[in-house]
């Protein structure tokens, strides 16, 4: 069974533009979530982030944070097509809810996720509780929990095959705080 979920009508999110140098972006470069390596190009160091690499962002695209504190990009395009302002000074915008293709561990299988693991886009290590999902996403190997959600922002299909897909995998935590199903 394909299985939908959304952002929470109305939920504010807190975001910032990347090279506005606004207090947010200050405080985060301050604690080491954020790291500028030269040219307008950045590091970002979400909650899924593992290693010594941060996900890759450029002046001009947007980083949000959830609600551990913790900074993930945004591609300005998406975030712009995506998202209403609210009052832009202090950073708070409301994601356009639509609804967006999730699968979770236990799930039949559908074609999207068998793409990514046939691609190796993403690996499934059910024998790790804590890093069960693992996936290079911005650049950065990040992982989640084995109750985590995997969503996708968008799927290409050539002749009914997937071609290509844009995903992320949602701590059940984040995913709880911000999401509900279709």
């Amino acid at each position: 069974m394909t299985k939908y979920v959304r952002k929470t009508e109305g939920k504010e999110v807190r975001a910032y533009q990347l090279g506005s140098n606004s207090f947010a972006e200050e405080g985060m470069k301050a604690v080491g979530k954020i790291v500028s390596k030269g040219n307008g190009i950045y590091e970002i160091f979400s909650q899924e982030c593992r290693g010594d690499k941060g996900e890759k962002a450029k002046t001009g695209d947007y980083f949000k944070i959830d609600s551990k504190g913790f900074p993930y990009p945004n591609e300005k395009n998406w975030f712009e097509e995506n998202h209403r302002a609210i009052n832009v000074e202090q950073g708070i915008y409301e994601q356009i809810p639509k609804p967006l293709l999730a699968w979770e561990l236990g799930d039949a299988m559908i074609p999207e996720v068998q793409y990514l693991l046939d691609t190796k886009k993403l690996v499934i290590n059910e024998e790790n509780k804590e890093e069960t999902f693992g996936a290079t996403l911005w650049g950065a190997w990040e992982t989640a929990a084995y109750d985590a959600v995997v969503i996708f922002y968008s799927v290409e299909y050539d002749n009914g095959e997937v071609i290509d897909c844009d995903f992320n995998f949602i701590a059940r935590d984040e995913f709880q705080k911000v999401y509900s199903y279709c």
